[in-house]
């Protein structure tokens, strides 16, 4: 074994959240105060991006999870 290497572990199951349809996308978002010009600020695109990423309903998992981690639009301004 190779200096600072652990031993192999057993690979974990990871399950996967049920994807957000596009309404659900929508719905969360305007639930933490987030519009979507203010979360592409927050996400580095542009305002159409976000639109596009909330509308496909085939969008990486990445953004749902993204989504439901991110703080309310409040917390996020108590933070700054």
């Amino acid at each position: 074994m190779k200096k600072g290497t652990s031993p192999a572990e057993p690979a974990a199951e990871v399950k996967q959240l049920p994807p957000l349809t596009p309404d659900q996308f929508k719905e969360l978002m305007k639930a933490k105060g987030w519009k979507p010009e203010k979360l592409a600020l927050r996400w580095g695109m542009s305002k159409r991006r976000v639109q596009q990423i909330a509308a496909d309903a085939e969008r990486p998992s990445y953004y749902d999870d993204a989504l439901r981690g991110l703080p309310t639009y409040e917390e996020a301004l108590l933070a700054a």
